[in-house]
């Protein structure tokens, strides 16, 4: 919460709420979590805000690393951060503090990542495409060019990539041909992944997708959809869900198969 500066813990069963962490997060954006430890970026410390939900204590981490942090992916020890100002990924070494940059100039107006492996997709307003980039080899190639000019959201499942998008107003499915990730990535160009076979991309259509303008997508039964851009989260696990609308909270769009 932007206003309280704080993690709002809330209880599905009860309806009770708490504050977490309070004053630690002046201007919270995307989050990742990763069991006990949730991870916040905030825009205006310029940095991860590490929060042990278990013990309520909190720390800074890669100080000034990420000035426009919008979207991460943890990986072990690691955490990927897509910064929106570096216009590259910030991969911050959580045990050691220690930061090194990605695909410099390879993202200009990131929103969304998801992670595959050695893989890192992100969803980029500016250039209106979904960015692969290979982490290891730190090259990268853009697929699904115009599918998705306002990416809010984005869960990896299978060979396929769910996208929220504002403008489409629906979900845009971004399926991937056999052995798409694993052909080869190396280029001439330096970083620069050579064309490959085109994926298939087809569109939820909105009176399934019950959609008017997405932003978050949460995994394991549960799609949270917010209004507003920057509180959205990806789960551990990817597993796209469709179903029935709720609408609670004036701010709040709550999605599930199974209420």
């Amino acid at each position: 919460d932007g206003d309280k500066e704080c993690i709002v813990e809330i209880d599905l069963k009860s309806g009770s709420h708490k504050d977490i962490a309070k004053g630690a997060i002046p201007n919270p954006g995307a989050m990742a979590k990763d069991g006990d430890i949730l991870y916040v970026a905030d825009y205006d410390k310029h940095c991860i805000v590490e929060i042990d939900l278990k013990n309520l204590s909190h720390r800074d981490i890669a100080k000034g690393a990420t000035p426009l942090p919008r979207a991460m992916a943890k990986d072990g020890d690691i955490l990927y951060v897509a910064d929106g100002r570096k216009k590259c990924i910030v991969a911050i070494d959580l045990k050691n503090g220690s930061h090194k940059y990605i695909a410099k100039g390879a993202i200009l107006n990131p929103w969304v990542m998801a992670k595959d492996g050695d893989i890192l997709y992100v969803g980029d307003e500016c250039k209106k495409c979904i960015v692969e980039i290979d982490i290891k080899k730190s090259s990268h190639r853009d697929i699904a060019k115009g599918a998705t000019p306002r990416p809010r959201a984005m869960v990896k499942d299978g060979d396929s990539l769910y996208v929220a998008d504002g403008t489409k107003q629906g979900i845009t499915k971004i399926t991937m041909p056999p052995d798409f990730a694993l052909q080869e990535h190396d280029s001439p160009a330096a970083d620069k992944m050579p064309a490959v076979e085109t994926p298939v991309v087809e569109k939820i259509p909105e009176e399934k997708a019950g959609l008017d303008n997405p932003f978050a997508l949460l995994s394991d039964t549960v799609i949270l959809v917010h209004p507003h851009p920057f509180y959205y989260s990806n789960s551990a696990k990817y597993i796209p869900v469709y179903g029935r609308i709720l609408r609670g909270f004036k701010r709040r769009i709550i999605l599930t198969n199974d209420i």
